[in-house]
């Protein structure tokens, strides 16, 4: 995933605690300071910090178990969770797989009473209520018709007192679900995720090859300066910071154009155009074996020097060409033992008659 986001960008999940890492939290490490107090399979818990701001708050990710008696274990954690951070502002969203009330389940099946008094007694320990939220009021459904219908409010957002007070005009919003077949899923998310990659390309990639010159032109300044002014201890604070962003920006520019690359070769790398055969002519000269060296180190330039050390070495490797014998069909006539009669043979071999073909045909007929 590393690869995938931009170099200021960090993660962390909870593979560690499955075969799949079920919670991914990724920020953007030059606005936030993370530091993770409790990753677990069902729950990570960090504690966030802007730069150069002394308040810091809490953000806990959930994703429930489907079974209630495994999500038991969740709730205890957020109980100890809470007895070290319950004082300060608290955020936890996520994925409960649980309803809080009898009203946010509707459809067939039987109302699971049990489950939603552990997850509500857990809230009133851990003085937790839900934020206010707009949207979607049924966050999950199983998409089936008729009698077999059923939909559900499991995903929320939870805050404590300190966070309301912390942040009094904060609220969650609720997309509405995503329906339909599995393509049309896909489809559906990639459009609605299209208008966010577009102000992620404006914000990183936009005219990256000037921001580069830039960067460029900055940081050679910074570092003449540096030169002459040796004991300025901002200007070599400022020179540290211009190399990051440079670094930043030409990795982004590399990124940029490793993509476009592959989206020239999706548009025309399988027709038989002049880019397809510019690309495969390239890929002939980047493959020749212009000079190698030779057992003793030596290396040989010219063409019958580099194919006679070559066939060589495959020589001495695989061994010399194989010469047949001259009665090789004899010695394999003798490991032969099961031979076809010669008056069989003969048949086999012999050419089809005018009465076999008016035979075949007679019984083809029938």
């Amino acid at each position: 995933m590393k690869p995938c986001l931009p170099s200021h960008w960090n993660f962390i999940h909870n593979i560690s605690h499955g075969v799949v890492a079920r919670i991914v939290v990724a920020w953007d490490t030059s606005c936030f300071t993370i530091t993770p107090v409790l990753v677990d399979a069902q729950c990570i818990a960090c504690k966030v910090q802007q730069p150069q701001s002394p308040t810091c708050f809490y953000i806990s990710v959930v994703y429930g178990f489907n079974r209630a008696s495994n999500r038991r274990s969740l709730w205890s954690e957020l109980r100890t969770l809470y007895g070290s951070i319950g004082n300060d502002a608290w955020l936890m969203l996520g994925d409960f797989n649980s309803v809080r009330t009898q009203a946010e389940r509707v459809g067939s099946g039987s109302f699971d009473g049990l489950s939603t008094l552990d997850f509500n007694s857990c809230l009133e320990a851990i003085d937790m209520e839900d934020l206010a939220s707009k949207g979607s009021w049924f966050t999950w459904s199983n998409r089936r018709g008729g009698m077999g219908f059923i939909k559900s409010r499991i995903d929320r957002a939870l805050v404590n007192s300190k966070w309301q007070d912390q942040f009094p005009e904060s609220e969650a919003v609720f997309q509405p679900p995503v329906h339909g077949n599995p393509m049309d899923v896909l489809s559906q998310k990639i459009r609605k995720l299209k208008s966010l990659l577009k102000d992620f390309n404006k914000e990183f990639y936009s005219d990256i090859h000037k921001r580069v010159a830039l960067a460029h032109d900055e940081l050679s300044i910074l570092q003449t300066q540096c030169l002459a002014l040796p004991y300025d201890v901002t200007l070599h604070e400022s020179e540290k910071d211009a190399l990051l962003k440079y670094t930043d920006l030409v990795a982004a520019e590399e990124d940029f154009n490793h993509q476009k690359s592959r989206v020239k070769w999706l548009a025309l790398g399988d027709q038989n155009s002049k880019f397809f055969h510019k690309k495969v002519k390239s890929h002939v000269v980047r493959s020749k074996i212009l000079s190698i060296c030779d057992e003793n180190g030596i290396r040989l330039d010219e063409p019958v020097a580099v194919k006679a050390e070559i066939l060589g070495f495959y020589k001495k490797l695989l061994g010399e060409k194989f010469a047949l014998k001259k009665d090789t069909a004899g010695v394999l006539n003798s490991l032969i033992t099961s031979k076809v009669p010669e008056d069989m043979r003969v048949g086999l071999i012999q050419a089809v008659s005018d009465d076999e073909i008016k035979k075949c045909s007679i019984l083809y007929r029938w």
